[in-house]
Parts: structure tokens; sequence; C-alpha cells
């Protein structure tokens, strides 16, 4: 990568993602993986992801066939 590719990729992931990685996090494969995960990891801190299916699907699900339900 240039550093003209690696500037635009680092002001596409902060205007899009909202995530300001420095150069080297963008370049080191593991890390920014690393750095990736705690900004997911922090986003997912409160949601209710072992709760039941919400209302949308249980109404997605009375809409497809017996065969198909759970």
């Amino acid at each position: 990568m240039t550093r003209d590719d690696v500037e635009m990729a680092r002001a596409w992931l902060k205007r899009e993602q909202g995530i300001d990685l420095d150069n080297g996090s963008l370049l080191d494969p593991w890390e920014g993986s690393a750095r990736m995960g705690e900004v997911t990891r922090r986003a997912a801190e409160g949601l209710p992801l072992e709760a039941e299916p919400s209302a949308f699907t249980a109404a997605l699900e009375a809409l497809a066939p017996k065969g198909a339900r759970r």
C-alpha cells in the first residue's frame, strides 16, 4: 500500500465506521484486528445478545411455511 492508500483507508474508517486507527494498526493485521475487537466489544456492551428473538423475527417465523418453522 502506498502512503496515500493508507491515508484514504484511515479516512474512510473514521468517516464511515467511527474508528480511528493509526498507520501501524491499519497495516499490521494482528494489531488492527485486536483494536477492532476492542471496538466491537465496547459497542456490544449491554446488548441483549442472549435474549429471545425480537418481535420482528417472531413475525417472520409466523409467516413461514409450517415445515420451515422452528
